[in-house]
């Protein structure tokens, strides 16, 4: 690693070490692609329009082949009920 350039293993630091610099600020240089506000907010009215789609397509899916078919956790499912109104099958849990 050289600590020289700023390398610390998740990104590279940009701060001047020079007296006198007019930006105090650190920046961190991360690698990838980091995801936007935007596309996250895409995605998920992607999402929503397919979950209403299959939901249309087969009213009888349950909670857990949704989650499987859209590939997504259980509480985004729980978001995506919530915001278009359309809720799914739940197995009934018995009292033994």
């Amino acid at each position: 690693m050289d600590f020289k350039a700023g390398e610390t293993g998740v990104g590279i630091i940009h701060a001047s070490l020079v007296k006198g610099t007019a930006d105090p600020l650190v920046r961190i240089e991360r690698k990838g692609v980091p995801i936007q506000r935007e596309q996250l907010e895409e995605r998920y009215e992607n999402l929503k329009q397919r979950f209403v789609r299959k939901h249309l397509a087969t009213p009888n899916f349950t909670f857990a082949q949704m989650r499987f078919l859209l590939h997504v956790s259980e509480d985004e499912i729980v978001q995506l009920e919530r915001d278009t109104g359309y809720t799914l099958r739940r197995p009934k849990i018995k009292n033994v």
